[in-house]
């Protein structure tokens, strides 16, 4: 298994396991601001635990934005990719048709070797020719869309890292209330 599916396969676990909690069904939800960005005191039990309980959901609405984003990115290369090698097992066929149309050309000159014939052979071999030069071509073409799509892919995780990296640095965990009579 390559690494781009590893990677995918990773992504859509983590994206079920917390869709299947409840919080943030879907990245593309507006996202709840940070509940400690004003402060991160509490002031009773009660209060502590409500906030507690709006931290983890940012947290896990945060990490479920990110994988869904690694998901999307993953899955846009992969069909690219598998686009660009449909073009390529099209001009792959082609070639097997040339090349079949040669063979055949060859046989029937074997039998009848007249000039209508010979151009005939002539003309499936250059066909032939064409057919595997689209095949280089196509081949150039899938390298170059692999290479383009991965990079995409790349670009776009390392994007919806920096941005949940910078979620996470900019909101901070509640600190408990404090017990009456006791002193810092």
């Amino acid at each position: 298994m390559n690494k781009l599916t590893k990677t995918t396969i990773a992504a859509a676990f983590s994206v079920s396991l917390i869709i299947g909690s409840g919080a943030f069904a879907s990245a593309h939800e507006n996202r709840v601001p940070c509940p400690t960005a004003s402060s991160t005191a509490t002031n009773s039990a009660a209060d502590y635990a409500n906030v507690s309980n709006a931290y983890a959901n940012y947290i896990n609405g945060t990490n479920s934005a990110y994988n869904s984003s690694v998901t999307e990115a993953n899955l846009a290369a992969e069909a690219a990719i598998a686009a660009q090698k449909a073009v390529v097992k099209a001009a792959k066929d082609a070639l097997k048709v040339a090349h079949d149309k040669v063979v055949a050309a060859k046989q029937a000159l074997k039998v009848d070797p007249t000039s209508v014939e010979k151009k005939a052979a002539l003309d499936a071999a250059k066909v032939e020719a064409k057919a595997a030069k689209a095949v280089v071509e196509a081949q150039r073409a899938l390298l170059k869309a692999e290479r383009d799509a991965n990079e995409q892919a790349h670009k776009a995780i390392r994007k919806a890292t920096s941005d949940r990296t910078q979620a996470l640095k900019s909101c901070h965990a509640p600190k408990p209330p404090k017990a009456k009579g006791k002193r810092d």
